[in-house]
């Protein structure tokens, strides 16, 4: 099933990786073209030199605070997004330790001007940084320190999460805590994450739940990347045991099954159908 899925959906599997993939691409051309149209404010955010030359004085940290502008404070109308293009080139050459000082640069600046809350954007860049860096405790206390800005209260895991909380669960809360090897935890939010999902009715498995329960990577890489069955795998755990496994199941359409060359039944009773690496015979 997963093996067929991955060849007539790889373009969906990309759209739930999300920007991340999409900063991956040669998309500098597109996005950064000519940056004429950039506040003069910015120019020296968006260098226009290649990335190795860039890298060289990137290091030399102690200069960023000056060499950000703070474009509320300069009245520039646009200054989310552009920030938020900033912040995008940084991730796209791979300035992981600048993506980090840059946004907490922005949120200083946001505190002191429009307000803490038009700084959160900032923490999914900062949050994806550290985890490319490896470091996942510091990365959770800033997803924490994020959390009490939005909710005004502190991170309570047995809070009591709502629909609109669906994409946070799913994209950052669950895989956090699976990099940090709190799998019983993270399995808990995914399955409530999900259970958001099902309750909608009507759901389409592979349009809507395949890439948040399964998919090839065998150690994943990127939060987006964290699947139900990672953590039922470090559980110990049967993907039968997943209480919509069979809603699950009942939602792919007949003609996946035909062209797989396994039956609904057959999935149903044995998970590991969902194999990609199981060609249909």
């Amino acid at each position: 099933i997963g093996w067929t899925c991955n060849t007539f959906g790889r373009q969906r599997l990309r759209a739930c990786r999300g920007f991340w993939h999409l900063t991956r691409q040669p998309l500098a051309p597109l996005l950064f073209g000519p940056i004429g149209f950039i506040p003069a404010a910015i120019h020296s955010m968006l260098d226009r030199r290649g990335p190795s030359e860039l890298r060289t004085d990137v290091d030399s940290e102690g200069t960023l605070a000056t060499r950000i502008p703070d474009l509320w404070q300069a009245k520039e109308d646009d200054a989310t997004r552009l920030y938020a293009i900033f912040l995008a080139r940084l991730q796209m050459n791979g300035m992981h330790k600048r993506i980090v000082a840059a946004c907490r640069q922005i949120r200083r600046y946001a505190d002191r001007g429009p307000g803490r809350i038009e700084g959160l954007f900032t923490f999914s860049d900062e949050i994806d940084a550290l985890c490319d860096q490896k470091q996942y405790k510091m990365a959770w206390r800033q997803l924490r320190l994020r959390h009490e800005i939005f909710y005004g209260q502190r991170l309570e895991l047995n809070r009591r999460w709502t629909v609109n909380d669906y994409w946070d669960l799913w994209s950052k809360y669950a895989p956090l805590l699976f990099f940090l090897k709190r799998y019983r935890d993270g399995c808990l939010l995914l399955e409530t994450a999900l259970d958001f999902l099902f309750a909608q009715g009507n759901v389409q498995s592979f349009d809507d739940i395949l890439f948040h329960v399964y998919n090839n990577d065998k150690k994943p890489s990127h939060r987006c990347l964290v699947t139900l069955s990672h953590f039922y795998k470090h559980l110990g755990k049967d993907l039968r045991e997943w209480r919509h496994w069979e809603a699950f199941v009942n939602g792919f359409h007949p003609k996946l099954f035909r062209l797989a060359g396994v039956t609904r039944a057959a999935l149903l009773a044995d998970a590991s159908h969902i194999n990609w690496s199981r060609r249909a015979r």
